[in-house]
């Protein structure tokens, strides 16, 4: 019975604790497929942080946006190294899990920061409407005790462009195939 409430907290399954009534729900089917490789999946979550006095989140209702407040950072991709780093730690969540942001985002060997991002879940892509900079970062043939290379950074630094970033290919969210060319940064101005 523990096991079982564990189970429903998590989302597997429905417990009625009355009858001992066990109904499997779609995310236990999900999740085996997942575990697998039949099935891609995601590893998208945003933990917050708050001080005393923020809301973790407040909701417009005119809109359905979600202002999320205390996000540190967000993993998009461990697959392709893509993380984001919100400015002031607040992120809009919009419709489908698309969400918009200001701040950092490390791709690869590509550190940029800006504001007006666009990520969007389906294209599994980021809209890149405001750089401000763009860090270039090489490998060089130091090894770290860990077997890692380590990086440097270029010292010319590309400014006020726009793009979008291609994180990964949109049907591999989970990075269970190896697509080596992403993530891909596309300059459009």
């Amino acid at each position: 019975r523990q096991q079982l409430l564990g189970l429903s907290f998590q989302g597997f399954v429905s417990y009625n604790r009355n009858t001992d009534e066990v109904t499997l729900n779609q995310r236990l089917t999900d999740y085996i497929k997942s575990g697998m490789g039949l099935q891609d999946y995601d590893v998208i979550r945003f933990s917050t942080q708050t001080e005393d006095h923020e809301d973790d989140a407040t909701l417009r209702m005119g809109s359905y946006n979600l202002d999320i407040n205390g996000v540190k950072h967000i993993a998009v991709s461990d697959s392709q190294n893509v993380v984001i780093f919100p400015k002031h730690k607040k992120i809009t969540l919009k419709r489908n899990r698309d969400f918009q942001f200001d701040g950092k985002i490390m791709a690869g060997l590509l550190d940029m920061y800006g504001s007006d991002f666009y990520f969007s879940y389906e294209n599994f892509k980021i809209d890149l409407d405001l750089i401000d900079s763009v860090q270039i970062n090489i490998v060089n043939d130091t090894l770290s005790r860990f077997g890692k290379r380590y990086t440097n950074r270029l010292g010319s630094v590309l400014e006020k462009i726009s793009g979008d970033l291609l994180i990964d290919d949109p049907n591999n969210k989970s990075g269970l195939k190896k697509f080596n060319e992403y993530p891909i940064f596309n300059s459009s101005d």
